[in-house]
């Protein structure tokens, strides 16, 4: 099951309008069609938003629920750049805006490991936080329940219908 294009615009204007810390992790892996983990270890030297462009360097995983593991993506196809949308484009520098604070907050506490998408401390977000939340955000936003992983062929639903 996938969304719709409207049911995608709909959840991602209420990620917005909530101003969710993970707004532009929905936005990035809709966007680009990247599988969560991908997203989840994007790191801002992979990033070139002048060339709006992004590179799949790695993904993260659990082991087990208290140790994320960086290892290679799924498939040797996945190490790729990916080109950037507008709304992609978008998102990254208001995740940095949102990252910058963070830091500020936390300190000294803040460990950079150069992630794009972060806990308050710096450490990678937790794919079963990233699950939670997304299930939270879609009952909020009225929407069909579907999985995190869902949202990469949403990408394919929206391009189809943008094209015809």
């Amino acid at each position: 099951m996938c969304w719709t294009a409207q049911e995608a615009a709909v959840f991602l204007r209420h990620c917005i309008d909530l101003t969710d810390p993970v707004a532009e992790l929905y936005e990035v892996i809709m966007g680009t069609g990247m599988r969560r983990g991908e997203a989840l270890a994007l790191h801002w030297t992979d990033v070139r938003l002048e060339d709006r462009v992004l590179f799949v360097r790695y993904t993260l995983s659990n082991v087990d629920i208290s140790r994320p593991v960086f290892s290679a993506p799924k498939t040797r196809s996945s190490y790729a750049w990916i080109a950037l949308s507008d709304r992609v484009v978008a998102a990254l520098p208001r995740q940095r805006d949102r990252q910058h604070v963070q830091r500020l907050t936390a300190g000294g506490a803040y460990v950079d490991r150069d992630l794009v998408f972060t806990r308050r401390d710096g450490q990678p977000l937790r794919p079963e936080y990233v699950v939670r939340q997304f299930h939270r955000l879609t009952d909020t936003a009225g929407l069909p329940r579907i999985r995190v992983h869902d949202l990469r062929h949403a990408v394919a639903v929206v391009a189809s219908r943008t094209v015809t």
